[in-house]
């Protein structure tokens, strides 16, 4: 770690590398000598596996969604752009394939992205404006990062999840209040048969200020497990934080650092876990992995290219074990925080690996949340 880089992680750069963008096309409304198209839809349909598309931001001048089914880096440069139309849809994205879209921005509350039927890794980052949020659906999807994003929802929840496996790190999901007197308020998300992961993200549900008992709740789960993990925050609008429907049951596994705000409905079992969180920080570029556990553990951070995640006795390992690679290892401090400086930058347009900790505490090991940097 100390500026030379060792031959595993070398060739763990080199394979990413050698996935990485085989061309960057550039979008601007605005035309001009470099750029290769106006609009988004024609740059989707000219990209091929591996290419990038930068989108430039001209202003308010908000681009057309596409529909997406490639292995592509979708890139908005300069602040939040903004997306018009329907949703921008990912789907069909293959088993070794990774799709980015990262930077965009659309109408307060509407959905701005959906993914369907992808197994290959889905990466969504960096949605939402300072002054309001979007929101996003997700079906049957095999491996889903939401990173640092701002998620908001108005008529109906931010986020909805169907038969998914998704993490969301680092994100404000929350449903908004409404005044209507006969309308539930919006959740903050809505997962059916999903395996929910929440990494230092607050999920909010909607009040109705008219009508208090049409609040909603942050979460409600048809089926499947849910994951609050550590530095994270459900709040109810009304008195459940947390909600199953009837006839359901789902499980929540509650790291001791997650706040409640509410109660949990029927039919949700909760269970009190250590689930460590790790983050990737600095970005862009990203420099660091973060830590955040218990005083003394032993921290050890490990590398991988994107893979469906695998159930452990310690946790879900979301990188593919072949070709992983040692980072480095760090003890926490009092506090329980680490910090491991890494020894690459990470472009935005660039090939996503994944990061995590395997911790070892007082005779027992786990396995962090997943993190994702882009090489």
């Amino acid at each position: 770690m100390n500026g030379t880089l060792s031959t595993p992680l070398l060739t763990l750069l080199a394979t990413a590398a050698a996935l990485s963008a085989q061309r960057t096309w550039i979008v601007d409304a605005a035309g001009g000598p470099g750029v290769d198209f106006t609009d988004l839809p024609p740059a989707v349909a000219a990209a091929v596996d591996g290419d990038a598309i930068e989108v430039r931001r001209r202003g308010a001048t908000a681009y057309q969604t596409a529909h997406v089914s490639k292995a592509l880096r979708i890139v908005g440069v300069g602040s939040a752009v903004p997306l018009q139309g329907a949703p921008l849809t990912m789907h069909d994205v293959g088993v070794g394939k990774t799709c980015v879209v990262a930077g965009f921005d659309g109408p307060a509350g509407q959905v701005l992205i959906t993914a369907r039927n992808c197994a290959g890794t889905v990466v969504l980052r960096w949605l939402g404006g300072l002054a309001s949020g979007v929101s996003l659906q997700i079906f049957d999807c095999a491996q889903v990062a939401i990173e640092e994003s701002r998620l908001e929802g108005a008529r109906s929840e931010a986020l909805f999840i169907a038969r998914s496996t998704i993490v969301c790190t680092g994100c404000s999901v929350v449903g908004l209040d409404t005044l209507t007197p006969t309308a539930s308020a919006a959740l903050g998300i809505q997962a059916v048969d999903t395996y929910l992961t929440l990494n230092q993200t607050v999920v909010a549900g909607g009040r109705n200020l008219a009508t208090p008992s049409l609040s909603a709740a942050a979460l409600r789960a048809f089926a499947g497990l849910s994951v609050a993990t550590g530095r994270s925050w459900l709040a109810g609008g009304g008195p459940l934080a947390c909600e199953v429907l009837p006839n359901y049951v789902s499980l929540l596994v509650q790291d001791p650092a997650t706040l409640l705000t509410g109660s949990l409905g029927p039919g949700l079992t909760m269970v009190s876990a250590q689930v460590p969180s790790l983050t990737v920080t600095n970005n862009p570029p990203r420099t660091a992995a973060q830590y955040r556990g218990s005083a003394q553990d032993t921290v050890a951070v490990v590398a991988g290219l994107p893979h469906a995640p695998t159930p452990t006795p310690f946790g879900s390992v979301w990188f593919d074990p072949a070709g992983a690679v040692l980072l480095g290892v760090v003890v926490a401090n009092t506090i329980g925080d680490a910090t491991l400086p890494l020894p690459f930058a990470t472009p935005p347009t660039s090939r996503p690996i994944v990061m995590q900790a395997l911790v070892f505490r007082a005779g027992t090991a786990l396995v962090s949340t997943p993190s994702v940097a882009l090489l």
